[in-house]
Formats: C-alpha cells, sequence, structure tokens
C-alpha cells in the first residue's frame, strides 16, 4: 500500500523513505504523522496541499512499493506506471 485517507481523515497519507525522511518534511512543511499507520514511515498530507505536490509524494511512495515488490522488474513497473 502506497497511500490511504480515511472518511473523516484529515487529508492522503503516504509511505515516506523511513522515519528520518518523515520527521524532516513533518518539520519543513505542514504534513504530520500518521496516527492510524503505526509503525512505519507515513505522514499526513493535508487535503488542502497543492495537486503538485501531492503528485511527487504520491510518486515517491508507490516508487517506494514498486522498489521492494518481489516479481516484476524494476523497468517494466515505471513504464506500467507511466502509461496509467
Amino acid at each position: 500500500m502506497f497511500a490511504a485517507y480515511t472518511e473523516t481523515g484529515a487529508g492522503l497519507s503516504v509511505r515516506t523513505a523511513g522515519m528520518s525522511h518523515a520527521l524532516a518534511m513533518i518539520r519543513r512543511s505542514r504534513p504530520v504523522s500518521a496516527p492510524y499507520l503505526t509503525g512505519g514511515a507515513w505522514v499526513v498530507l493535508p487535503w488542502e496541499t497543492t495537486p503538485e505536490e501531492l503528485r511527487v509524494r504520491l510518486r515517491e511512495s508507490y516508487d517506494l512499493v514498486l522498489r521492494d515488490w518481489p516479481t516484476t522488474s524494476t523497468a517494466s513497473r515505471h513504464q506500467s506506471a507511466d502509461q496509467d
């Protein structure tokens, strides 16, 4: 899973590269830690986040999941994602 939200949530939760990256994002801007996704490096991007930043953060999160996906080559995954 690379992103999540709840009906009553404050924004979109995305996976980050690690806890230090998540904490740096929180210090730099508006994301907060994702209270319902404990044990990982997830942040909540408020709904007011610009579409450009959401796109970048979603792509980073998606790429992290793909990096760990065991059965598909990196080249074919990126080609498939670019076609969407």
